[in-house]
């Protein structure tokens, strides 16, 4: 073959694959793009080679007539509802600030109530010192009001016991004078007889 003819040869097949191209690459336009959940994005690439040299071998094979329909051994065909890559990458960045904002706002509340919950507690701590504390000054008013009653007793008592004693004492010294000077003067009769 020459040079002319194998070029020829090549144009006739690039017109043939250009003239059935478009319709495939619209049904595979979907398989073809890259999801975010896709784990191994270099195998693909390999991949996508491999399948576009299948593909214009069974094009070679078939030429596409525009009344035939394409049979169940043809590619299959996308979600008509799919979406690009950009359009998954949008939706799953706003479902991932969603869950963000989610979690900040759950954690917030916890944080409220975490906040509310303390407060609540030193809340009652203070008002558990504030009333332990007034009852320590009402034990202590009335332990020192009951030691005034007694040191005022005992007081009492006292001047009572030392008054019963002066005048005991009185009594019987005046009692014993009386009985000396009449002893005396007994004696002092007898004596003189």
């Amino acid at each position: 073959m020459d040079s002319k003819d194998l070029g020829a040869h090549l144009e006739e097949k690039l017109t043939l694959t250009d003239n059935t191209l478009p319709l495939q690459n619209e049904k595979n336009s979907g398989k073809d793009l890259l999801t975010p959940e896709d784990s191994a994005v270099s195998d693909l690439s390999h991949k996508s080679d491999t399948v576009s040299k299948t593909f214009s071998s069974r094009t070679e094979a078939r030429p596409y007539s525009p009344g035939s329909t394409p049979g169940p051994c043809s590619s299959p065909q996308p979600k008509k509802d799919s979406m690009s890559s950009e359009q998954r990458q949008k939706l799953a960045r706003e479902r991932r600030e969603e869950r963000a904002r989610y979690i900040a706002a759950k954690k917030a509340q916890w944080l409220e109530k975490e906040e509310k919950a303390r407060q609540l507690r030193e809340n009652q701590l203070e008002e558990r010192r504030r009333r332990l504390e007034e009852q320590r000054m009402k034990a202590e008013k009335r332990r020192a009001l009951l030691e005034e009653k007694q040191k005022q007793k005992l007081e009492k008592n006292k001047e009572r016991y030392e008054a019963a004693i002066r005048r005991s004492t009185k009594k019987t010294w005046t009692e014993i004078r009386q009985q000396r000077w009449s002893w005396a003067g007994g004696l002092n009769q007898t004596s003189r007889r």
